[in-house]
């Protein structure tokens, strides 16, 4: 009895066939990766944001809110009896960074400094302010713009710098639409 087994071209095509679906798995999971890795970082940012305001507003203090762009750091101080107290610290984690934070009062400013501070008053409002992420690994997507509402403290993921731009025109014009 002859058994007959698989020919070498046969065992290249079906290898070929598992290195190129293996290729797209690997690329899909990397993005999917990263997409969770953007969303830990803005939701951290966003509880910050939110507990920030909360306690001055709860407590009648003033808040501040840095983004240290260079150490990749976002720190919370409340000020307590004249002095400012650190109650929260976030490492952007490794892989992403911050590129820049526009501020509404301050959209067509540049900072010298790599250290943008976000004040919250009594009321616990702040300005709308807009902060970018991006993927150091440059085969992931572009980088992508968040922008927190003053007022509300809302989130809002934005696609390019223009609608920034156009959103802060309009705060500054008194339109809220």
């Amino acid at each position: 009895m002859k058994h007959r087994g698989f020919s070498l071209i046969e065992l290249t095509v079906v290898l070929i066939i598992m290195a190129m679906l293996s290729a797209v798995v690997s690329v899909s999971l990397a993005n999917l990766g990263h997409n969770v890795l953007v969303s830990d970082v803005v939701d951290s940012i966003s509880d910050m944001n939110r507990s920030m305001r909360a306690e001055c507003l709860d407590h009648n203090r003033i808040g501040r809110m840095k983004f240290d762009i260079d150490n990749g750091l976002v720190e919370v101080d409340i000020k307590r009896d004249d002095v400012w107290v650190k109650v929260q610290t976030y490492s952007i984690p490794v892989g992403m960074r911050m590129e820049q934070i526009l501020v509404s009062s301050e959209a067509n400013q540049s900072h010298d400094t790599s250290v943008v501070t976000i004040a919250c008053d009594l009321l616990g409002r702040a300005p709308t302010y807009c902060f970018s992420l991006e993927s150091i690994n440059t085969d992931l997507p572009e980088k992508k713009f968040y922008v927190v509402a003053g007022l509300s403290g809302q989130l809002r993921e934005v696609q390019d710098e223009d609608q920034i731009e156009g959103l802060f025109a309009s705060l500054s014009s008194g339109n809220t639409d």
